[in-house]
């Protein structure tokens, strides 16, 4: 569903005019629906680690340098499951920001060998808030890393964005709140109106988390009362 359609869905439950393309920008009443559609879509898209922003990103690394810069990271919820080395064919392991700290502070009089990065730690860039994750030594060759990754889908700005979130939760929040703002809806209380969005969000939750039981099942072999499987004897 479009930007457009996600707008002529809350404003048909709102009882007002419908609005073609060159309208979303024109007049303020339909900016002010676009921005409840967006506010719902963060809402929506915070509730869940939804398998639509879940991919795969190729970063290619620096010859020498410690640091990777994920771009386009910051301001997204970017998450990272895992980090694969292309060459080698072989996942990172993450260590702590302090562990990593130490290993480079420790090692400032006598510099770290270039050699193949076998651990990172998280980081930020702080002059942009981008993601960075820093190696246990420089990089002697410009590897490709891909990165595992959930990221939010940014606002949407023009008619035909598509949303690639379950639509119903999305619009019918976005008519709550703006219906909120109003004060009314035909008689239905805003608070009815907020209940029927938390059931849509409740379902497409339910929906899409049954495609990912790795996320929400989970078993410990060494201690097995600790998971939330449970077997019968």
């Amino acid at each position: 569903m479009n930007y457009l359609d996600l707008h002529n869905k809350v404003l048909d439950r709102l009882r007002e005019k419908r609005v073609v393309s060159t309208d979303i920008d024109s007049d303020p009443y339909v900016r002010s629906i676009g921005a409840h559609i967006n506010d719902a879509k963060d809402a929506v898209q915070n509730a869940w680690n939804w398998g639509c922003n879940r991919g795969e990103d190729d970063v290619l690394g620096v010859l020498d340098a410690p640091v990777l810069t994920i771009t386009d990271s910051a301001d997204s919820n970017y998450i990272y499951d895992r980090i694969l080395v292309v060459e080698s064919g072989k996942f990172l392991k993450q260590r702590e920001p302090t562990y990593m700290a130490n290993r480079w502070s420790n090692n400032a009089a006598e510099p770290i060998a270039s050699g193949h990065p076998r651990e990172f730690a998280q980081y930020y860039n702080a002059d942009n808030g981008d993601l960075q994750v820093r190696f246990n030594c420089p990089m002697d060759f410009a590897y490709t890393y891909k990165v595992f990754r959930i990221k939010d889908q940014d606002d949407l700005d023009c008619w035909d964005c598509q949303l690639k979130l379950p639509s119903l939760p999305v619009y019918t929040l976005a008519t709550a709140l703006a219906s909120r703002e109003r004060g009314e809806l035909g008689g239905t209380p805003t608070s009815e109106l907020f209940a029927l969005a938390d059931n849509a969000l409740s379902d497409a939750i339910a929906m899409d988390s049954a495609l990912y039981p790795q996320d929400t099942v989970w078993f410990d072999l060494d201690i097995p009362l600790k998971g939330n499987v449970r077997t019968s004897h």
